[in-house]
């Protein structure tokens, strides 16, 4: 391929400033890849059903079988780059229309480059097509940084009823460093471009079928074949320092929570990038605006099941929203732990819209940690690691709120600010995750600052909010008045999402002890008529007695009155295990006028169908009475939580029992414990105050209640 230098002109950009140009400095450069790679595909998605390819392929090529093919750096590739084998990065699309458009400046007409000459040729351009990423044409330099800056394009489109094939390649570099590939050429900018040559020393991208077959194959690029389009994106000479690189103090420990698994490889963030950023896309036919997004990297898929929890909570929390955006609702609501949670509420704002006044949706959950499968045997790392990439030590975690629009790309992840400060923080083993999705189709009253005669809809008014490098809305001014849009979503999402979580209005919230203390009474007593004779036991323990309790049967009894401890019930208790040398559960119940419900019968398809209301949070083991009166002090020994499900403790075995459907914790398990006599405490969680619920001592040959 010839080569073309760009020469210095009037107002022209250097190579060194152009790399500079979107100045994120705080995000790693594979997410601005992969945020700026899929969308430019996104953007060029062909119109119907069905989905978007991207595939991912890093892999190693021979530098001298590329290096023939670069007229005028061949040499100073051998010079700078001796070694035989390199690493390249290859980023492949289909189901998209190509880099369509005129193949030079001089064929253009009316302003109309198209996608080739934008990507290729110039800088600044950005994507008029309604509802794209793309709203500066500046997110492209982030090819540049990833190797040396030399990046080829490959495309293969349908035009005039033939498919036909284009390639050109671009350097943009630092021209003012020692091993600039350009150095010795003259007085230059940093920038190249190689095609064939036209109109004197201009180049434009080859066509020759037989040409672009050689230059594919000295990167081992499969090229398009049959009627498929698309485009390819070849940057070789991949650099080794792209992950995330955490500095460890002398005195931290290293850790999976600092350091996670994702960072010790390439094609894995990669994998981890395209879920953070796309996940309201991804792998998801309802996406309704469109293709929907499918990816492999080195040809690995990325699936649903594959998902880090968090991303998968982001992608129900964007159905959710969908779903309630929709007169007719056809998004199936999806039937897990997450989405039974899952709270969607409409964002309204006065006199802005010519219709209705709904600005977007803000779904949003509390979820616990055994939500998320943090818990073993899964051990998934916090939100704060998967979306931040290390933990934030905060003692009492904030809201997690996202956003999005048309395109379906999270733009940001807020834990502080406008989207985050007033909602009320949750203890460290719970998190409150949120996502607004814009009502893009909502036409404002504002004119449109383009072409007053054309509808202006919020999808405009949000992309023109962006910033070069999309991860953030600020409000501006498109003519005289501003609307202030952004900033009323975000007070509304704040507002909607605190009330939710507060208590109940005044008149409603009696002093918390006596709301308390009826709450913990139906926890403890039976309903009225319930059973021949009361099986409740006192409080307070027989004076005099320290002895073992006896008897075949197992008994459970009530220490003293429940505890409240930061949203959850500590209740203290004694069991007896029994004679028999047998399994038998502890398990809750809630208890109803037509009779007690477990976990399983409430969750089933007979029952309510949804999560089981109570859990157990906590269980502990203080102390062991043995059948001889023997007493084993066992504080800080057996515990049993989300993170620690099972504990031997000599030739006893416990551990923490869930229902079928929805893995709510539920019950205690006990082997191995004949005759003895246990102490020790439940702590236990309620999603609904007004329920009564009960212990229920389950064995083999029937239960007992408590």
């Amino acid at each position: 391929m010839n080569i073309e230098i760009a020469k210095h002109e009037r107002m022209s950009e250097t190579g060194s400033s152009l790399i500079r140009l979107i100045q994120n400095n705080e995000m790693p450069v594979l997410d601005l890849l992969v945020r700026e790679a899929v969308q430019n595909s996104l953007d060029a998605a062909l119109s119907g059903e069905g989905y978007v390819q991207v595939d991912f392929s890093i892999r190693n090529f021979y530098r001298e079988s590329l290096a023939r093919h670069f007229d005028g750096i061949q040499e100073r590739l051998a010079e700078l780059y001796p070694e035989q084998q390199y690493r390249l990065l290859e980023i492949r699309d289909s189901n998209t229309q190509g880099l369509t458009g005129p193949l030079h400046d001089r064929d253009c007409h009316a302003g109309e480059f198209g996608n080739l000459i934008k990507l290729v040729y110039q800088i600044g351009m950005p994507q008029q097509r309604e509802g794209s990423g793309g709203s500066w044409g500046l997110g492209k330099t982030v090819y540049f940084r990833l190797g040396i800056g030399l990046v080829i394009y490959y495309s293969r489109i349908l035009e005039n009823g033939k498919y036909v094939s284009r390639l050109a390649a671009c350097l943009v570099e630092d021209e003012k460093k020692e091993d600039a590939l350009l150095k010795d050429k003259g007085h230059h900018r940093g920038i190249a471009w190689w095609g064939q040559k036209v109109a004197g020393d201009s180049t434009m991208p080859i066509t020759d079928e037989a040409e672009i077959q050689s230059i594919l194959e000295s990167v081992g690029t499969k090229p398009y074949f049959g009627n498929e389009t698309g485009t390819t994106i070849i940057i070789p000479f991949l650099r080794d320092d792209l992950r995330p690189r955490i500095d460890f103090s002398e005195d931290e420990e290293r850790s999976e929570s600092r350091d996670p698994w994702w960072n010790h490889s390439d094609s894995d963030y990669i994998s981890v990038a395209l879920q953070r950023w796309y996940a309201p896309r991804l792998m998801n036919p309802d996406y309704p605006y469109g293709r929907w997004l499918r990816a492999t990297v080195n040809g690995k898929g990325i699936t649903k099941e594959s998902f880090l929890p968090v991303f998968k909570t982001f992608q129900h929390l964007y159905n959710e929203a969908i779903r309630f955006s929709t007169s007719e609702q056809e998004v199936k609501q999806e039937d897990n732990i997450i989405s039974s949670k899952i709270q969607c509420l409409p964002i309204k704002l006065r006199s802005t819209f010519v219709n209705s006044s709904i600005a977007g949706w803000v779904s949003f959950v509390k979820l616990s940690g055994n939500d998320l499968m943090m818990g073993p045997p899964h051990n998934q790392p916090s939100p704060w690691v998967q979306v931040f990439g290390r933990d934030k030590k905060i003692e009492s975690n904030p809201a997690l709120i996202s956003f999005t629009r048309k395109p379906g790309m999270i733009v940001g992840f807020e834990y502080t600010g406008k989207w985050v400060d007033g909602i009320p923080r949750t203890s460290p083993n719970e998190f409150v995750i949120g996502l607004f999705v814009a009502n893009s189709k909502n036409p404002l009253l504002e004119k449109n600052p383009k072409n007053p005669e054309k509808e202006y809809l919020l999808e405009e008014y949000i992309r023109g909010c962006e910033k070069a490098d999309h991860t953030s809305w600020a409000d501006w001014v498109p003519s005289k008045k501003n609307p202030l849009i952004i900033d009323r979503i975000q007070k509304n999402l704040v507002k909607l999402i605190t009330k939710s979580y507060l208590d109940k209005p005044i008149q409603q919230t009696v002093a918390k002890n006596i709301a308390l203390g009826k709450l913990l009474a139906d926890v403890l007593l039976p309903p009225e008529g319930f059973g021949s004779i009361s099986s409740v036991q006192s409080f307070n323990q027989p004076k005099g007695k320290t002895g073992s309790v006896t008897g075949k049967n197992p008994r459970f009894v009530y220490l003293a009155p429940p505890v409240y401890e930061q949203e959850l019930i500590r209740i203290d208790f004694e069991l007896y295990s029994g004679k028999l040398n047998e399994s038998f559960e502890v398990k809750l119940k809630v208890i109803s006028e037509s009779g007690d419900i477990d976990a399983d019968a409430w969750e089933g398809d007979q029952g309510i169908g949804t999560m089981f209301p109570v859990g157990i949070h906590r269980f502990t083991i203080d102390s062991i009475v043995s059948s001889k009166g023997n007493c084993i002090d066992t504080v800080g020994q057996v515990i049993i939580d989300q993170t620690n499900q099972e504990v031997v403790y000599k030739d006893m075995c416990v551990c923490l029992s869930k229902s079928t459907k929805f893995k709510q914790s539920s019950g205690i398990k006990f082997q191995n414990s004949s005759g003895k006599t246990l102490k020790g405490s439940f702590w236990i969680t309620s999603d609904d105050k007004n329920i009564r619920v009960a212990f229920y001592v389950d064995t083999p040959t029937g239960g007992t209640n408590s």
